[in-house]
């Protein structure tokens, strides 16, 4: 298996060409910076190292954009509540929402609480119909599920802090990405 970088600049990428022209500076000085350059060296030695892994990206969404000026709002609609006693005042609800708008919200009012969460991610296929357009990465990208599980990251961290002690999350996954997921 061969190392490919990325196609495009990362932090990784703009670290090496600063640590780089810092060296150059530091070879060409008519000081003695023997020391400086064995420094800087080290540091580029340390920065070109491949890394392998599962390495989370941070991408910006059209969410967090949204949520800037319109802060989600849930509103009760009484055809969706299940009462399965009726002699009973409890009752279990149906949210429909964006995922991440929701459960930014059930943060805030059911940490802990919550047995069952059942998620239906888009399944990164490119599929123009979502209101935030799962087509994450170029179907060439060799990195292509890296932006896709990073989307998935950020709402799973926050659907596990709102089970219960027994509680679970069930995923539902296309087989293109259901390999990706398992980590």
């Amino acid at each position: 298996m061969t190392f490919i970088e990325r196609p495009h600049e990362n932090e990784k990428t703009r670290a090496l060409v600063y640590v780089s022209k810092l060296l150059e500076e530091a070879i060409n000085s008519k000081e003695n910076r023997a020391e400086d350059i064995k420094e800087l060296e080290d540091i580029q030695k340390l920065l070109s190292q491949k890394k392998y892994g599962l390495v989370w990206e941070q991408h910006a969404e059209q969410f967090e954009a949204d949520m800037k000026f319109n802060i989600p709002v849930f509103v009760e609609n009484k055809s969706k509540k299940m009462h399965y006693d009726k002699d009973s005042n409890k009752f279990n609800f149906l949210l429909e929402g964006d995922n991440l708008h929701s459960l930014h919200l059930l943060e805030k009012t059911h940490l802990g609480k919550i047995d069952i969460i059942y998620i239906d991610p888009p399944y990164n296929t490119g599929n123009k119909d979502f209101v935030y357009n799962d087509d994450f990465v170029g179907k060439d990208d060799e990195f292509k599920h890296s932006k896709w599980l990073s989307f998935m990251e950020r709402r799973l961290i926050i659907a596990k802090k709102l089970l219960s002690p027994n509680g679970v999350i069930f995923v539902s996954i296309d087989n293109k990405e259901g390999s990706v997921a398992k980590f």
